[in-house]
């Protein structure tokens, strides 16, 4: 009896193994060929392929591509809002701090427009920056300097306007026809948004 339990629980320890091994394997070949090919050309059906596993193993793991790209990206938001916090806790001005969070955050996003171009195509409000995971987080911080700052009399709408300017057709438009730097397109939200008005 007590071998029999042994290997029951060995038996679970060798499947939660599996699955973590073809979790990091379908996140490491996803992330090469996102790398070598749009996102929006890589199939789930290729991504199995190529990690050699069923659709039916990767679809447990990941329902769709917007889910391989939010957990491919969440290290990478972490580390922004590290940086953020950083910021926040400095002994910069609240205009300032609005400044540094927006060049943080357009870095995010230009090093990553694939992944949350696809992140924001799955959910109901496709075309809004509204729709990352992580938006109400970064709202909060812009927010608050905002708030502080008392340049307007609805804090939320302002700031929701203000990041929204980063949707991808206007940021494309700017960084890639208009060849703005990412820093100066985030100066340039920045002046209007909140430079214009301490004047």
């Amino acid at each position: 009896m007590c071998c029999l339990g042994d290997t029951m629980e060995n038996s679970d320890k060798k499947k939660r193994h599996d699955a973590i091994m073809n979790r990091k394997l379908i996140l490491e070949v996803a992330d090469s060929l996102f790398q070598t090919y749009s996102v929006s050309e890589v199939t789930m059906k290729q991504i199995a392929v190529e990690c050699n596993i069923g659709q039916g193993t990767l679809y447990r793991h990941f329902s769709n591509k917007a889910e391989i790209c939010q957990n491919l990206m969440d290290h990478k938001i972490e580390t922004m809002f590290n940086v953020i916090d950083e910021i926040k806790h400095s002994n910069k001005t609240d205009e300032d701090k609005i400044k540094y969070i927006l060049y943080t955050f357009v870095r995010l996003i230009n090093d990553n427009k694939q992944k949350l171009e696809e992140m924001k195509r799955t959910g109901k409000r496709s075309s809004v920056m509204m729709n990352l995971h992580f938006y109400d987080r970064l709202k909060v911080d812009i927010q608050a300097c905002i708030e502080n700052l008392e340049i307007v009399s609805n804090a939320e709408f302002h700031t929701d306007i203000m990041l929204n300017s980063f949707s991808r057709d206007v940021f494309d438009y700017y960084c890639v026809e208009k060849k703005v730097t990412p820093e100066q397109f985030a100066d340039r939200i920045h002046f209007i948004f909140i430079e214009r008005l301490m004047i």
